[in-house]
């Protein structure tokens, strides 16, 4: 899957449904790590504090190690997220509490 090619598409796509899309990067371009879970929390709570945002349509998705994230920040944040979508991934072992 091209990267760019899928952020430009669904960029488009928000833009003439108005919402809104993040498209986080990890350091690693091959991991996610677990202590990530917070960077990523700070990125979509300043996104609800910027945007008009419904938070009962938060959904997250993530495909590959990014899966494997969506999971990870589902579970430490269950107070978030109402949809989950993960494509070749599966739930890490141990997920924070």
């Amino acid at each position: 899957v091209d990267a760019n090619a899928c952020q430009q598409t669904w960029s488009a796509f928000a833009r003439e449904r108005d919402f809104v899309v993040l498209f986080p990067q990890s350091a690693d371009e091959k991991e996610w790590k677990p202590t990530e879970v917070e960077v990523l929390r700070k990125l979509v709570d300043q996104a609800l504090q910027n945007y008009s945002i419904d938070r009962s349509r938060v959904a997250l998705f993530g495909q590959g190690p990014g899966g494997a994230m969506a999971f990870l920040f589902t579970a430490a944040h269950r107070d978030l997220p109402r949809g989950l979508v993960v494509i070749d991934a599966v739930a890490p072992p141990r997920t924070p509490r």
